[in-house]
């Protein structure tokens, strides 16, 4: 089971409360997409800004995650991955290595190799 709680230096972040194995499904989160560009134009530049996903065929729109999806703190040294279900308009996450029960769970924000 996922928890949202508070960290010492990033604010919120997402924790696991039990061990998780390499390689699982950890989260489906529902997503709301923005196609209107200027509705995305004050997304980028407001609050929501650093919440989004880049999204669509050529990352034109963007999508805010729902339920834990917008609490994953960054890490170069991520142990979480994210790929889209876009028929559904999901957004799945998985654990890319073993993880214990109480650590934080980490997205990198770039460009990454996992995502298909």
């Amino acid at each position: 089971m996922l928890i949202i709680k508070n960290t010492k230096k990033y604010g919120r972040g997402v924790f696991t409360q039990s061990d998780i194995k390499a390689n699982t499904l950890i989260d489906i989160a529902p997503l709301i997409v923005i196609k209107d560009k200027t509705e995305i134009k004050h997304i980028l530049n407001g609050l929501l800004g650093s919440y989004v996903y880049a999204y669509g065929p050529k990352d034109e729109y963007v999508a805010i995650a729902g339920g834990v999806g917008s609490f994953f703190n960054h890490s170069e040294d991520n142990n979480v991955y994210w790929k889209f279900n876009t028929k559904k308009q999901q957004i799945q996450y998985y654990s890319n290595q073993d993880i214990k029960a109480g650590q934080q769970l980490f997205l990198n924000y770039g460009y990454n190799i996992l995502r298909k």
